[in-house]
């Protein structure tokens, strides 16, 4: 499948080059480039656009990576601590009984002061 795919590519890339054989002057405004051939010169833009984007993709996956690892370490994080708490031991009834005493006294001091 492959092979037949690169030969497909190559017989257009033919036919494209044998058909744009036209000769073209590009100006960069400090430097002529003058009878170069069209094809050559949509190839050379072509290929300059893959290597630009292949390099700015191979960034973007860096810092995916790296962003993939800090989650990781944040995941691994949150697991210990949620494996913690679920071995804290229950002493949250007495703590409660405390905290509404706390609270019956609060409103009495109110009520004593009004």
């Amino acid at each position: 499948m492959k092979i037949i795919l690169m030969s497909v590519l190559v017989y257009a890339m033919i036919i494209f080059a044998l058909d744009n054989t036209a000769e073209v002057t590009i100006d960069f405004h400090f430097r002529q480039l003058e009878n170069v051939t069209l094809y050559s010169v949509l190839l050379s833009s072509l290929l300059i656009g893959v290597i630009s984007g292949v390099i700015m993709g191979y960034f973007e996956n860096l810092s995916m990576k790296r962003e993939i690892k800090k989650e990781k370490r944040l995941r691994g994080e949150l697991e210990i601590e949620i494996e913690n708490l679920r071995t804290l031991p229950l002493t949250t009834t007495n703590k409660l009984k405390e905290d509404e005493e706390l609270y019956e006294e609060k409103d009495d001091l109110v009520k004593a002061i009004d």
